[in-house]
């Protein structure tokens, strides 16, 4: 039986590392074909980049200010004109091991994030969600070869940030449920881990991490208006003031935290006053730009034409700003196959929740995912 159960340990392993690979050949084919000769990036925001994530090596090995870099001098806490990259920073100076050509760290750096998002990803569907193993591999494969992520990714290294959001929702799980079960010691070290590791994601991609609070403010307003529609929001409420030494830890561990990231970067937001509106709206995507994946892809180009004839006849002026072939920051769309099993996932977990057997229980969880 131990053997058994050994042996099927094994294949199980062989598996999550076959589709890690298969991923990394995928997302890196170009450089792997060319020997890392050409590389992602371009002259402007990849430089930038790399020599923040140089600034850490040397914070790390040379005792450097972590919150000046060398560029700008004599202004101090020039890390706030730009996101942190600290937890980039960290596996940027592991990679500078292997070789110590900054441009080729930079990609090493990528694959290393690639790895982690995985992995945390694979462990999240499986503690958190109670995924089938099958399905937790699937939903890594697809979080992590996306098309939204990867097509800007490639220039801007930050939007991996994302990779590590898995990690605070396992940590936020094992120790709220930790705190419920009674195990006040075990569930207040996850709470500051989950602050540390927040805090850390902050300093290095707070674009991410700010939409991420806001997903989850939606999230709590959805569980809000469900629970009013159901009639239980009481109880729910009531649930939830119970755990306020659990919530009381974590926020203020949080806050703590915090500090260095507010040392530096709201002394910047006061001395360049910030984006105004005008320059915020110009990158705030549009309907179709959640489907709008590549001039590579022919129905996409099909539908997009369409919205450009009818703007051209005044029809829906607002909605064509952009042709199929024009590369941008807005190009973030969502591959068909995959946003529509994402909506039939979430119609059929909500329909058939985990009592659905057969076939139709891992697919169901792979579309969710």
């Amino acid at each position: 039986m131990s053997r058994f159960i050994q042996r099927h340990a094994l294949q199980k392993l062989t598996f999550l590392v076959v589709a890690i690979l298969t991923s990394l050949v995928i997302c890196y084919r170009y450089q792997i074909i060319n020997q890392f000769s050409v590389l992602f990036g371009d002259d402007y925001d990849t430089v930038i980049e790399i020599s923040i994530l140089h600034h850490w090596k040397n914070v790390f090995f040379n005792g450097e200010t972590w919150s000046s870099t060398q560029y700008f001098f004599p202004y101090l806490k020039t890390l706030g004109y730009n996101d942190g990259y600290f937890l980039f920073g960290i596996l940027y100076s592991i990679s500078q091991s292997f070789t110590k050509n900054p441009f080729i760290s930079n990609d090493v750096t990528g694959i290393f994030l690639h790895v982690i998002g995985f992995c945390l990803f694979y462990i999240m569907c499986r503690t958190v969600f109670r995924f089938q193993f099958i399905s937790s591999i699937f939903g890594s494969f697809i979080f992590v070869t996306s098309n939204n992520i990867w097509i800007n990714s490639a220039h801007h290294i930050q939007i991996l940030m994302i990779y590590f959001i898995p990690a605070l929702i396992i940590l936020f799980y094992i120790s709220r449920e930790n705190y419920i079960s009674g195990n006040r010691k075990r569930s207040y070290l996850y709470a500051l881990c989950c602050s540390a590791l927040c805090a850390a994601c902050f300093m290095t991609g707070y674009y991410i991490l700010w939409f991420f609070v806001f997903s989850i403010c939606i999230l709590l307003a959805t569980i809000s208006t469900i629970s009013c529609i159901r009639g239980n929001i009481k109880s729910v409420f009531n649930a939830e003031i119970k755990l306020y030494p659990y919530y009381f830890i974590l926020l203020s561990s949080f806050i703590t935290l915090m500090v260095p990231f507010l040392y530096v970067y709201l002394s910047k937001a006061r001395e360049t006053g910030m984006h105004s509106w005008q320059e915020t709206y110009a990158y705030l995507p549009h309907p179709y730009d959640l489907l709008h994946i590549g001039h590579w892809n022919g129905g996409v180009i099909f539908a997009i034409s369409v919205l450009n004839q009818l703007g051209q006849w005044g029809v829906g002026r607002n909605l064509v700003l952009r042709t199929p072939y024009h590369f941008s920051e807005l190009l973030v769309g969502f591959p068909p196959v995959t946003l529509t099993l994402a909506f039939w996932g979430a119609w059929a977990g909500t329909r058939y929740g985990t009592a659905r057997g057969g076939f139709e229980k891992p697919l169901i969880d792979f579309s969710c995912a």
